[in-house]
C-alpha cells in the first residue's frame, strides 16, 4: 500500500451532522472521522486562525494504531498563506501563498510525522480549498455537511462571471 493508494481510496464521513468549530487558543478547530476502504482510522481536520481566517489548514491523517508507524501520520494538508517558514516574506516562498503539503515515500522512509513535500495550491479561499480537498482525498460528503461552503464558492464564481 502506497501513500497514493491511501490518498485516493474512497472515504466516507461517519457522522451525519457537521461538527461545530471548537476554539483552541487562537484557532477554530474541527475533526471529522472518516471510514476508508483500508479499514484504517482516518481523520479530516480543519483549523483556522481567528484573527486571520486566510491562515488555515485542512488535512488528512491516519490515526494510531496503524500498520505503518506508532504515531499519527499527516498525509496531506491544504493550507492558506501563513508565512513564518521563511525569513524573507517572499511571495515565491510557498508558505506565503495557498499551498499543499503531500506526504511522500521519502517522508515515510525518514519516519516523518507530517508531509513535507510542497506544491502551489489551485485554490484561493478556505471554502475553495475545502471542496478541492474533498475531491483530492476522495471523501464522499454523503450527508451534504459542506453545502454552505459549496454555496459560497458557487456564489463567488457567479459574481465573477
Amino acid at each position: 500500500m502506497t501513500v497514493e493508494d491511501l490518498l485516493v481510496c474512497k472515504k466516507q464521513i461517519l457522522k451525519k451532522r457537521k461538527p461545530i468549530f471548537q476554539i483552541d487558543q487562537r484557532h477554530q478547530k474541527m475533526n471529522i472521522e472518516l471510514k476508508c476502504d483500508y479499514n484504517l482510522k482516518m481523520t479530516m481536520f480543519l483549523r483556522r486562525l481567528i484573527e486571520r481566517p486566510e491562515d488555515f489548514s485542512i488535512g488528512l491523517r491516519i490515526d494510531t494504531p496503524n500498520p505503518f508507524a506508532d504515531y499519527t501520520l499527516v498525509l496531506v494538508r491544504f493550507q492558506g498563506p501563513h508565512g513564518g517558514q521563511s525569513l524573507e516574506k517572499d511571495i515565491n516562498n510557498l508558505h506565503n501563498d495557498y499551498h499543499i503539503h503531500v506526504y511522500s515515500e521519502d517522508d515515510f522512509k525518514f519516519r516523518r510525522k507530517m508531509a513535507s513535500y510542497k506544491e502551489k495550491g489551485d485554490f484561493n479561499s478556505f471554502e475553495e480549498a475545502l471542496l478541492k480537498f474533498l475531491e483530492y482525498c476522495n471523501i464522499e460528503d454523503t450527508y451534504n455537511i459542506f453545502d454552505d461552503e459549496r454555496q459560497r464558492v458557487m456564489q463567488f464564481e457567479m459574481c465573477l462571471n
